[in-house]
C-alpha cells in the first residue's frame, strides 16, 4: 500500500505556445481541452514506451437543469482511451481524441463506480481502478483559497489541488492573465522525484509547442529535449575519447612485452609454466608453419584445442600468420562444431590429435601434438607483418534468431582500444596475475588473456579439470591471484566461502564482473568479508566484450551497468529513432572504437543492426544497436531494464530463444514450440521448452532432450518440456508467453526409473538435488542432467555439499557419473581417505 504521499510542481507554458494550440484546436474544430489532453498523452507514450494510453478526467455534473442550483459536489471521473500504435500525426491523434472525448460526455451521468463495476479489472489498492493519471484543464484562473484541510487545498470552483498524491500523476492547466497557461503537476514521492517531474514539465512544454508549430507531424518525431539535455545526453555523458596507440595489431603488443621481459612467467596452468619468451617463440613458429602452408592475412582459422598454454599459442600463431582466429569449443555437439566449420570456410583448423575425430573429415588439420616436431623446426623470430589494425583479430559465433549460430567479426583496431582502456582502468602491471577461467569461444576470454600478456602479467589459466567454488578460491589463494573476472551466478556460489573462512588472499585486488545482471543481495555480502572492490562490466560480442562499466566499493540497492568506457559513446534511443530524454527507457545503441565490423557471410542482419550514426560527422560511422532497454540516470550512469526481444542472458551465456525455438520445431514430432525463461522463484531461472504434438504423435521428452543435445550445446537445452494441447494466444493471435503455465509434476520425465534414497548419505545428497533443481522426488539412479541440471546447478550441488561436510566432492567425478548413488560413493570414499589420514596422522604424533 502506498502512503500517500505526495507534491506538487508548478510551472508556465508561454503565450505564443497556448495561442499556436488555440489555433491548432480550433482548426480542427476541437476544444483546447482535447489539444491539451492529446499532448499529455503522448508524453506519456513517449516516457512508457507504451501505446495503449488510459488517462481519467474530471467533469462537473451539472449538465442537468435540476442541479444546476443546488449546492454539492457533482464531479464524476470519464476515462479517455488512446491508441498511438501506428505513430498517427499529431493532427490524427487530436481527431481520435475528439472523438473519444464526445462519447465520453456523451454518458457523463454513468457513474464511474458502475463501468468500474461492469469491467471488473484485477483490482490493486494502491491504485486507482483503469487509470492512474488524471488531466484537467480549468475554464478561469485559480479560484481564492476557501481553506485547506487533509493536506488539500480547496478552492471556490470545487477543485481539490492536493499535496497527497491520490493519482500516480496528475496534471492541471489553468489560464494565465498573459494568455499562456499555468500548469500543476500533482505526483507520487513514492514515485517521482522532484527533478523527474520538472523534466517531465519541461518536456510536455516543449512537446505543446513542437505540435502547435507541426501538427502533421507523427507524434512520435515531436520533439521533447530542450538544448541542455540534448547536449548531456549527447555530449557530456558520451565525453570518452582518450587518445591510445590505434594503428598496432594485438600479436604486435604482445610481441614488445614479450622482448621486454622474455624470463618473466607469462601462463601457469595445473603445474605447467611458460615464459614470455617461451610463449612467443612457439607462437612464431606456429605462425611460420602456418604461412608455409599458405595462410595469409584475413584469412579464418579454426581452432580447436583443449584449455592450457597450447590454447594460447595457438591464438597468438594464427594472428602472428595474419590471420583471424575462430575458437571451438571441443564439447560443442558434431552438428555445431560442423556448422561453424562450413560457414567459415576456414582452409583449416589447429586442433590435437585427440579431437581430430570430433572435427569434419573435410577439415584440414595441424594437429599441435603430432605435427610438434615439424612445427618445432620453424624459425622461432617474429614473422614479418602480415596484418594491419583494420584486419580481422578474430570472429566469435553467438547464438541466433533464425536457428543458426552468427559469427561476430571484430578487427585488430578495435581490440586493441579494449586491450590499451581495460590496461589503464584496472591498473595492471607486470606485477599482476590474472585469473583465466572463460571459455575461450566466449569473449570475456579475449579480455581476461590478452591485456594480462600485453602488460607483462602473469596468466593463471583454468585447465580441463572443472573447477568448483572451492577449488577456484584455492587456486585464486595458492597462485596469488590479483584480478579474476566471473560470471555473476558463479560468483555468487563463490562468495559464501568467504563467511566459511576461505580467503581470496592477501594481494587480491580487483574483482570483475560482467556477462549477467549482478544481484545486490550477493554484493552486500561481499562487502561484508572483504572490502575489494567490484567492476561490473557490460557490453555485447558486437561492441568487443565490454562496453560500459561501473566501480563499485559498497553495497548498493541497484547494480547499475555505469558509462561508457574510452572511446566509447552509448546512445539511448526511443522507438522513432531520437535520443530518449534522461530516465525514459529505450534501446542502447553503442558506437565508437568497440563496434564490430559486422556479422559473418550475413549482409543482411549486419545492414539490420549495425546501422549509420545518426548523430556523428565522421564518414562511415557507425552504431550497433543492441536490443538492450536501458535508461541514462541524471549522473550519467546507466540501468539495465531487460530486452526488447527473445534474447537472454543465462548464467552469463547468451542465448536466442528463437535458436532453441527452430530446433524444437524441426523435430518431425512437434507441430509448434516456444521457449522460454521462468523464475518460478527468485533467482531460480531455467529454461523450459513448451511443444505441440504434431497430429498423432506423442513425443518423449527424453527424445527432445537428445534431438537438441545433438546441435545446441548443453546450456540451450532446455531444463523442463511442457506438451500443450495448443498454445495460447493473444487477442491479436501471437503467442501470449506470459500466459504459458509452470511446470507441474514432482520430477521432470525421464527414462530413469524411480528408485528412493537408500542411506543416510543418499537421503542427504538426494536432499541437496531437491533443493537445488527444485523438484521434490530424487531417485539414487537418477541422471542430473536429465532432470534438468547443468554446469552451473552441478556447481551449486558441490558448492553445498562443501560447505555442509567439509568435503571437496571433485566435479569432473560429478561430470562423469551425475547420478546420487555415484556422488555418494564419492563422498565416503573421502570419508574414509579422510579417516585413513587422521588415524595416521595420530599414529606418527604417538
Amino acid at each position: 500500500m502506498r502512503s500517500g504521499a505526495g507534491d506538487a510542481l508548478t510551472f508556465r507554458v508561454p503565450a505564443a505556445t497556448a495561442e499556436g494550440l488555440r489555433k491548432l484546436a480550433s482548426g480542427q474544430n476541437a476544444s483546447l481541452f482535447m489539444a491539451g489532453l492529446a499532448a499529455f498523452q503522448v508524453l506519456l507514450s513517449r516516457w512508457s514506451r507504451q501505446d495503449d494510453i488510459t488517462v481519467g478526467t474530471p467533469i462537473a455534473g451539472r449538465n442537468r437543469a435540476e442541479v444546476e442550483d443546488l449546492v454539492g459536489f457533482f464531479v464524476n471521473t470519464l476515462v479517455m482511451r488512446s491508441d498511438l500504435t501506428a505513430n498517427p500525426s499529431f493532427t490524427d491523434l487530436l481527431g481520435q481524441v475528439r472523438e473519444t472525448a464526445l462519447g465520453a460526455y456523451a454518458h457523463q451521468d454513468l457513474p464511474f463506480e458502475r463501468i468500474v463495476e461492469a469491467l471488473a479489472p484485477e483490482r490493486d489498492l494502491s491504485r486507482t481502478a483503469l487509470f492512474q493519471v488524471m488531466f484537467e484543464l480549468r475554464e478561469s484562473t485559480l479560484g481564492t483559497t476557501d481553506f485547506v484541510t487533509d493536506g488539500a487545498r480547496w478552492t471556490s470552483d470545487e477543485t481539490v489541488i492536493s499535496e497527497a498524491a491520490k493519482f500516480d500523476l496528475s496534471l492541471t492547466l489553468t489560464p494565465a492573465g498573459d494568455g499562456g497557461f499555468a500548469g500543476e503537476l500533482v505526483y507520487s514521492t513514492e514515485l517521482f522525484d522532484r527533478t523527474t517531474v520538472e523534466r517531465l514539465a519541461g518536456h510536455y512544454t516543449n512537446l505543446l509547442a513542437a505540435a502547435a508549430a507541426d501538427p502533421a507531424r507523427p507524434v512520435g518525431e515531436l520533439g521533447l529535449l530542450g538544448a541542455p539535455e540534448r547536449e548531456r545526453l549527447l555530449g557530456t555523458f558520451n565525453d570518452t575519447a582518450v587518445p591510445y596507440e590505434d594503428d598496432v595489431t594485438v600479436h604486435e603488443l604482445f610481441a614488445r612485452q614479450a622482448a621486454r621481459t622474455p624470463e618473466a612467467v607469462a601462463i601457469t596452468c595445473e603445474g605447467a609454466r611458460l615464459t614470455y619468451g617461451e610463449l612467443n617463440a612457439r607462437a612464431n613458429r606456429l605462425a611460420h608453419h602456418l604461412i608455409d602452408l599458405g595462410i595469409k592475412a584475413e584469412d579464418l582459422v579454426t581452432v580447436c584445442v583443449d584449455r592450457g598454454p597450447e590454447l594460447i599459442v595457438a591464438l597468438l600463431g594464427v594472428m602472428k600468420a595474419g590471420a583471424a582466429y575462430v575458437p571451438l569449443d571441443p564439447e560443442y555437439p558434431a552438428a555445431r562444431l560442423e556448422f561453424m566449420l562450413a560457414d567459415t570456410r576456414a582452409p583449416l583448423v589447429v586442433t590435437q590429435a585427440h579431437l581430430a575425430d570430433r572435427l569434419p573429415e573435410a577439415a584440414a588439420r595441424v594437429l599441435l601434438d603430432t605435427d610438434g616436431p615439424t612445427i618445432a623446426a620453424r624459425p622461432a623470430t617474429d614473422p614479418a607483418q602480415r596484418s594491419g589494425p583494420d584486419d580481422l583479430a578474430y570472429i566469435i559465433y553467438t547464438s541466433g534468431s533464425t536457428g543458426t549460430p552468427k559469427g561476430v567479426m571484430i578487427q585488430h583496431r578495435s581490440m586493441s582500444n579494449r586491450l590499451q582502456e581495460m590496461r589503464s582502468r584496472y591498473g595492471i602491471t607486470d606485477a599482476d596475475r590474472v585469473l583465466q577461467f572463460a571459455s575461450v569461444t566466449f569473449d570475456a576470454a579475449a579480455e581476461q588473456i590478452f591485456p594480462t600478456l600485453i602488460s607483462g602479467g602473469r596468466l593463471v589459466m583454468r585447465g580441463m579439470e572443472k573447477w568448483s567454488p572451492a577449488s577456484l578460491l584455492h587456486t585464486v589463494e595458492s597462485e596469488g591471484v590479483t584480478v579474476g573476472e566471473l560470471t555473476p551466478a558463479l560468483w555468487e556460489q563463490v562468495v559464501p566461502h568467504l563467511g566459511n573462512g576461505r580467503s581470496l588472499g592477501p594481494g587480491f585486488r580487483l574483482l570483475v564482473l560482467g556477462g549477467e545482471q549482478v544481484p545486490a543481495a550477493a554484493v552486500k555480502e561481499w562487502f561484508q568479508y572483504t572490502s575489494v572492490p567490484i567492476y561490473n562490466t557490460y557490453g555485447p560480442t558486437e561492441t568487443t566484450i565490454t562496453a560500459t562499466s561501473s566501480l563499485i566499493t559498497r553495497p548498493r540497492g541497484v547494480i547499475l551497468i555505469g558509462s561508457p568506457i574510452a572511446n566509447t559513446e552509448a546512445l539511448v534511443m526511443d522507438r522513432f529513432g531520437g535520443p530518449a530524454p534522461i530516465g525514459v527507457p529505450g534501446e542502447l545503441w553503442i558506437g565508437g572504437a568497440g563496434v564490430a565490423r559486422g556479422y559473418w557471410n550475413r549482409p543482411e542482419l549486419t545492414g539490420e543492426v549495425f546501422v549509420p550514426h545518426p548523430f556523428s560527422e565522421e564518414p562511415g560511422a557507425r552504431v550497433y544497436r543492441t536490443g538492450d532497454l536501458v535508461r541514462w540516470l541524471p549522473d550519467g550512469n546507466l540501468e539495465f531494464l531487460g530486452r526488447i526481444d527473445q534474447q537472454v542472458k543465462l548464467r552469463g551465456l547468451r542465448i536466442e530463444l528463437g535458436e532453441i525455438e527452430s530446433a524444437l520445431s524441426g523435430h518431425e514430432d512437434v507441430a509448434a514450440a516456444v521457449v522460454i525463461v521462468r523464475e518460478d522463484s527468485p533467482g531460480d531461472k531455467r529454461l523450459v521448452g513448451y511443444c505441440v504434438p504434431a497430429a498423432g504423435r506423442e513425443p518423449s521428452v527424453a527424445a527432445l532432450r537428445a534431438r537438441l543435445r545433438e546441435s545446441l550445446p548443453d546450456y540451450m537445452v532446455p531444463n523442463w518440456f511442457v506438451l500443450l494441447d495448443a498454445l495460447p494466444l493473444t487477442p491479436n493471435g501471437k503467442v501470449d508467453r506470459k500466459a504459458l503455465p509452470e511446470p507441474e509434476g514432482d520430477r521432470p520425465e525421464t527414462d530413469d526409473a524411480y528408485v528412493a534414497p537408500r542411506t543416510e548419505v543418499e537421503r542427504i545428497i538426494a536432499g541437496i538435488w531437491s533443493e537445488v533443481l527444485g523438484i521434490d522426488r530424487i531417485g539414487v539412479h537418477d541422471n542430473f542432467f536429465h532432470l534438468g541440471g547443468h554446469s552451473l546447478l552441478a556447481t551449486r550441488v558441490i558448492n553445498q555439499i562443501d560447505l555442509l561436510t567439509g568435503l571437496e566432492v571433485s566435479l569432473r567425478k560429478f561430470f562423469l557419473a551425475p547420478t546420487v548413488a555415484d556422488v555418494s560413493a564419492h563422498v565416503l570414499e573421502l570419508l574414509a581417505l579422510e579417516d585413513t589420514t587422521t588415524a595416521t596422522s595420530d599414529s606418527t604424533s604417538l
